[in-house]
């Protein structure tokens, strides 16, 4: 199974924002049950997706991801169980709004019979970047990969987020692509 995932740092929005956020999806999602047609997903991703992304382009939190030594320890730890609990394909780590840290997302796909919370919780720790609070969110957002089509956006988002961003900002591998590390 494929999985799209993104781990996003735990200062990146408010918790109050992000509480309120988390009731008001919850709700819409009870009024608009499965199947939807393309008007509901539409307005889901207006009143969720979109807003969400403003959100964390306001640059809320510090900037741990701007330092190449924290981003070093992040795809390190991204690969820690390559070829024995997943292959990880494409993945990037990179500031948001081109100036603050968001998050890391990567493309994988699950090895054998490793439980995906156990995999995807392979992250490196707050002391292992020299922090005392929390450093990532406690949940990371995370969709199984459905088709082809959905693989191919997904490569090509995660290609093209950090476009416009100096190259010393960001890590990226892509596998039809020379990899760019810190």
């Amino acid at each position: 199974m494929t999985y799209f995932v993104t781990f996003r740092l735990a200062d990146s929005i408010p918790q109050a924002t992000l509480d309120l956020w988390v009731r008001e999806r919850d709700d819409w999602l009870y009024r608009h049950p499965e199947p939807r047609d393309v008007r509901a997903r539409r307005e889901y991703y207006r009143l969720f997706v979109e807003r969400f992304q403003k959100w964390l382009d306001a640059g809320y939190g510090d900037c741990v991801l701007g330092q190449p030594a924290v981003r070093k320890i992040v795809t390190t730890a991204l690969g820690y169980f390559e070829t024995t609990r997943y292959l990880l394909r494409e993945w990037v780590v990179m500031p948001n709004s081109r100036t603050r840290d968001r998050h890391a997302d990567s493309r994988t796909r699950a090895l054998g019979y490793h439980p995906f919370l156990e995999i995807i919780h392979r992250q490196p720790d707050q002391s292992a970047v020299g922090r005392t609070e929390k450093l990532w969110q406690k949940e990371p957002f995370d969709h199984i990969v459905r088709g082809p089509d959905q693989l191919q956006r997904i490569e090509q988002y995660i290609h093209d987020n950090p476009r416009g961003l100096p190259e010393d900002r960001y890590a990226l591998h892509c596998l039809h692509e020379k990899t760019r590390t810190p």
